[in-house]
């Protein structure tokens, strides 16, 4: 997967695309996609849990909208997964990767 990097307590818009094994992009628009952030490699503990913004869903566009609360963690690797949901309720892990969250000396203003 990809690693995303963002200082911590920081506002990020992260445009992305989803796509399938054969690089054809995955039309979400009767989809739910979830943007969720886990300890590593203490996975089961959850720290973000987003649904995503459709840009273009039948292009598989998307946009992550990680706000100054949920990068308020501790510096550090995470993993990310980007979960889908189909109209028929189907579970699929469209993605996953690391989030990397930066130390940022302006954390404590």
């Amino acid at each position: 997967g990809n690693m995303i990097s963002v200082h911590q307590r920081n506002d990020k818009l992260i445009p992305y695309k989803l796509v399938d094994e054969t690089d054809t992009p995955i039309n979400v628009a009767d989809a739910d996609v979830t943007f969720i952030v886990s300890k590593y490699p203490n996975w089961r503990e959850i720290m973000i849990t987003k649904t995503v913004v459709k840009t273009e869903p039948t292009e598989g566009k998307i946009a992550i909208e990680l706000t100054a609360d949920d990068t308020d963690l501790p510096a550090g690797l995470y993993i990310y997964e980007l979960l889908l949901i189909d109209v028929d309720g189907h579970r699929y892990t469209a993605d996953q990767g690391w989030l990397n969250i930066i130390t940022s000396i302006g954390e404590v203003i």
